[in-house]
């Protein structure tokens, strides 16, 4: 449900972002289900830890982060999301009055993180969010938070008074954090310090109402990132339809399916996909 939350950071694009570590905060409350609560920390595109009202333990989601904390420490973790989870329930009931609201789905987000950008400089961030609007969002260089809604004024006068814990809040997203980010990267490159080589898989779709086929050629399980993946037709290169960009997988590697589409006759048409990637000794890979 974090996906919902309208945090407005700037694009990879423009930003020049290298690597994130952010965590995501999702409380929902409705008259007829019982409340909900989530916490999801994300490492760049790959979800590390997860704890939830289903499952009320702070885990690992990927093998190597284990090792980042000690048995005790994650046991202390759970018991501050248990605190959060109890905080932020409340908080959906609290913005719910203020907005007139008594029935339905009512989310209430928060996101808080830091980026490590090309330029060797970082950036936090902290962000609160309801029903899918923006509420706040905290200013590092002033020190002081943004109201996006009225609902919000209250709160924004209260925090903005509490200079020293605004102070730490600025300390923690843009040294404390990039610190753990730096230690959660180095463990993932150690479990990955190697390339590992994609699966190639091409297989040809139908098309509704057309007589042609779509080729798919689904480029799964590789590291590092960088892939190209390219369509040669009767040794001549053509262009592909489209594709799914680069999507990452549950163990920290990535994927991506390229598509090209066909037009009668097939019978002598040879089709090939060419994968280009850094754990192939000779660069790329062929498949008809």
């Amino acid at each position: 449900m974090w996906a919902l939350l309208p945090i407005a950071l700037c694009l990879t694009s423009v930003c020049g972002e290298l690597h994130s570590l952010r965590y995501y905060y999702t409380a929902m409350y409705s008259n007829n289900t019982l409340p909900t609560f989530s916490h999801v920390g994300m490492l760049d595109d790959v979800q590390i830890t997860r704890y939830d009202s289903e499952r009320p333990h702070n885990r690992p989601t990927q093998p190597w982060m284990g090792e980042a904390l000690k048995p005790d420490e994650w046991e202390s973790e759970t018991v501050k999301l248990s605190e959060r989870q109890k905080l932020y329930l409340a908080n959906v009931k609290i913005a719910m009055r203020r907005s007139n609201i008594n029935t339905g789905l009512n989310v209430f987000q928060y996101m808080s993180g830091c980026q490590l950008l090309e330029d060797g400089s970082v950036r936090g961030f902290r962000s609160y969010a309801f029903n899918g609007r923006d509420l706040l969002s905290f200013d590092m260089e002033t020190l002081t938070w943004v109201a996006s809604s009225p609902i919000a004024r209250l709160t924004k006068e209260k925090w903005d008074r509490n200079g020293p814990e605004n102070l730490y809040k600025k300390t923690y997203s843009e040294s404390i954090c990039v610190n753990w980010l730096r230690k959660y990267l180095h463990l993932q490159q150690e479990a990955l310090d190697s390339t590992v080589k994609p699966k190639v898989t091409v297989r040809a779709l139908g098309m509704v109402n057309s007589p042609g086929l779509r080729l798919a050629c689904l480029v799964t399980g590789f590291y590092t990132r960088d892939v190209r993946v390219t369509w040669r037709h009767e040794g001549q290169d053509v262009p592909e339809t489209t594709n799914t960009g680069i999507i990452p997988n549950h163990d920290s590697t990535f994927q991506i399916t390229s598509y090209h589409d066909t037009s009668p006759p097939h019978s002598k048409d040879t089709y090939c996909c060419h994968v280009q990637h850094s754990s192939f000794p000779e660069g790329k890979t062929v498949v008809c």
